[in-house]
């Protein structure tokens, strides 16, 4: 079973993951793997790796946005094959972080906003990710949760962690948002608006993953 947890940079997934890991770990059997975000652990590729280094260094800003672009789809294309995928088959939980679309999302966003004379550049990339999408197995979803936060509060946030703001990071976040609210693909999606409000839902992804374990035994 995959879950996927997507919401503006600075809207608080990486809090809500903490939260998850400890509803998860002492409820659930099998186990739960937590992917995405370019987080390392023992099962990262090197390509994860590599993004996250760039992250850190905050170099990502500084690529040509088709090298960018390219770059995040093949990491997150072997991260499905070598970690989300077998995971999957062996009945464990998969929650990913930033998933297949807040990628386009957010380079649809950067295109708009920080390429405006490229008018070629959202169709570009939108014709990208269906091209990927026809030739590869991008699993979708079995649940997304959707972490709800106001453009300002995320703003605040990201200056607290980053210690600095990009140049129109509100047009940024309005254009992610609006793409977030008008084409994000889902099978359920739950909606956070704050971190007490997930443990009201925890029933609800118990019994999906119960039912999946269920078909993974029937299937065998």
């Amino acid at each position: 079973m995959l879950i996927n947890i997507e919401g503006l940079s600075g809207s608080g997934k990486s809090t809500l993951v903490e939260k998850l890991k400890e509803l998860m770990q002492s409820k659930i059997d099998n186990e739960v793997v937590f992917l995405g975000g370019f987080d390392i652990n023992n099962t990262s590729t090197e390509l994860t790796k590599l993004c996250s280094e760039i992250v850190k260094k905050n170099m990502f800003f500084n690529m040509p946005i088709t090298a960018e672009l390219h770059l995040l789809i093949a990491e997150l294309i072997l991260d499905i094959e070598l970690n989300v995928l077998p995971n999957i088959n062996s009945g464990n939980l998969v929650i990913y972080t930033n998933y297949w679309q807040s990628i386009q999302f957010f380079e649809s966003a950067i295109a708009k906003v920080y390429y405006p004379r490229e008018i070629h550049y959202p169709q570009y990339i939108n014709e990208v990710f269906q091209i990927v999408e026809r030739n590869y197995n991008i699993l979708s979803p079995t649940l997304t949760i959707f972490v709800n936060s106001t453009i300002s509060d995320t703003i605040k946030r990201i200056q607290i962690r980053d210690q600095h703001i990009k140049p129109d990071i509100y047009r940024l976040q309005a254009n992610i948002l609006q793409l977030y609210e008008e084409k994000l693909n889902y099978h359920r999606k739950i909606v956070i608006n704050n971190l007490g409000s997930l443990k009201e839902f925890y029933s609800e992804i118990n019994v999906m993953y119960e039912n999946h374990i269920k078909n993974i035994t029937n299937y065998a």
